[in-house]
């Protein structure tokens, strides 16, 4: 699973609702609206990755961009992949 799919599956899960396929960026915060939802989203998406998120990652500010937080979570997985 990729991870803007994966993203897109860990909101939908918790209940919120994204579009599927959008042309330009979008900022994340806008749906994940308050703490619980953002821990619930943290939560479905190291399941959805089988990875732990390192805390750095899990700054609320850095949901301002989707294509920018995908690109990190890239970085992490790939960081995870050659450990292993």
């Amino acid at each position: 699973m990729g991870t803007i799919s994966a993203v897109i599956q860990s909101m939908q899960n918790i209940g919120i609702d994204i579009p599927d396929e959008f042309a330009d960026d979008i900022d994340l915060r806008d749906y994940v609206i308050d703490s619980i939802a953002f821990i619930s989203f943290v939560l479905e998406l190291e399941d959805a990755l089988k990875i732990e998120l390192p805390y750095e990652i899990l700054i609320y500010d850095n949901l301002s961009s989707c294509k920018g937080f995908c690109a990190m979570l890239d970085d992490v997985v790939s960081e995870k992949q050659v450990a292993e």
